[in-house]
Order: C-alpha cells, then structure tokens, then sequence
C-alpha cells in the first residue's frame, strides 16, 4: 500500500479555482499560464501550452505539481482569434482543467495473489515530487479526500446537489457551481496509467449552455 500526496493548501487552491473565474477564451486560459510561468516558449517566442495532455507545472514540477488539460478552451470556430469568447456549446465538450492532490495503489498483488512492493510498480521518475507514503492504508487516503474537501467548502461553501459527469469515472465525487464552471473534487482510477493508480483531484470544467443549472 502506498500513497503520494501534493500538500494542497490554499495558494494552491486559489491558483486551480482562477480557472473558474476566467471568460471563456484560449487567451484567457494561456494567460494563466504564463503568470504562474506554466507555459513553453515557442520558436517566436510566443507561449505554447499543450492542451490535451498530462502538463508539469514549470517551476513547480520538482515539488510533484502536474495538471491534466482536456480539449483546448475558447471558441473553435475556423478563424476565431484567440481572444474571442463564446457560448457554443460544441466550443466547451470535453474542456477541462484538472489539479491533482493525491496519488495511491492499495492490495497491488503479483498473478499467485502476493503483495507487490510498492517500489516495484510506483513510477517514481514521472510521479516524484510529492509526499512519498509507502506504508499508507486506506484510513490515510480518507483522511485526504475529507482534508481536501475542507478546504474547497471552506472556499465555495457547500456542495450543490448536480449529478456527477461520466467523464471523470468517479467512485465518489461534490460539486459546485462557480459562475459559468463546476468545480468537482473526485475520487476513482487513475485514466493515464491505465487504473494502476486511484487518484484525488479538482476538475474545473464550463458550463455548457442549455445543461441542467
């Protein structure tokens, strides 16, 4: 049983719920990055960010910090400049900004049923950084989730009562609603490697017009 924790506090929850408070445009988005010095420089020297993907925080990776992007923010009709907001709904599917705050691999066990060493099957070069717990039980992980969850009603008050999307394949899940965003802290398998990891996380995510309020 092992665990690695991101000590989330609340800088660091201020720094994902800005997210929440943006207009719906790339620039916006980028914008963001490049104040928190988050961002690649391209060959013109213009501030490059790959949506889609696993993305280490610059500056900050060395202490674990990495953010999941989903589909790249802003209207995605052809031509549409980078600053423009919208509100088509096709424009929001899929976009998402996702920080998370723990990592954990409990009863990993070889084909005859024996415990693996956490060592063995924990991907220390691409997941350092963090608070390395490698004799965590389950009560730990709880303790987590509900320390995290403190923070957020401490910020956004209390949950609303909207349906958990899908997408995150959450084993449990509280959201709230912040201006045109949902903020949702989860819990349930890791998608990048494949389950072999459960995982905490803030998704910060739009609204899309017409949904449920």
């Amino acid at each position: 049983m092992a665990m690695m924790v991101l000590p989330l506090d609340g800088r660091w929850l201020d720094r994902i719920l800005e997210f929440a408070d943006l207009p719906w445009s790339r620039q916006a988005h980028d914008d963001v990055f490049v104040r928190n010095g988050w961002h690649l420089e391209g060959e013109d020297g213009e501030p490059v960010v790959h949506w889609v993907d696993m993305w280490p925080l610059a500056g900050d990776f060395g202490k674990g910090w990495h953010i999941a992007l989903g589909e790249y923010p802003g209207c995605d009709e052809r031509g549409a400049a980078p600053a423009v907001v919208c509100d088509h709904p096709e424009c929001r599917a899929d976009c998402s900004v996702m920080l998370p705050v723990a990592y954990c691999a409990f009863g990993v066990v070889d084909h005859d049923d024996e415990p693996i060493p956490p060592e063995d099957y924990w991907d220390l070069d691409s997941m350092g950084g963090g608070i390395w717990l490698p004799h965590a039980v389950e009560d730990d992980w709880e303790v987590e989730y509900r320390r995290v969850e403190g923070l957020l009603r401490g910020r956004l008050g209390e949950p609303s009562s909207l349906e958990v999307p899908e997408s995150l394949d959450a084993e449990r899940a509280l959201i709230w609603e912040r201006g045109g965003y949902l903020v949702t802290l989860f819990s349930g398998p890791e998608w990048f490697a494949y389950g072999t990891y459960d995982w905490i996380g803030i998704e910060v995510r739009p609204r899309v017009r017409g949904a449920p309020p």
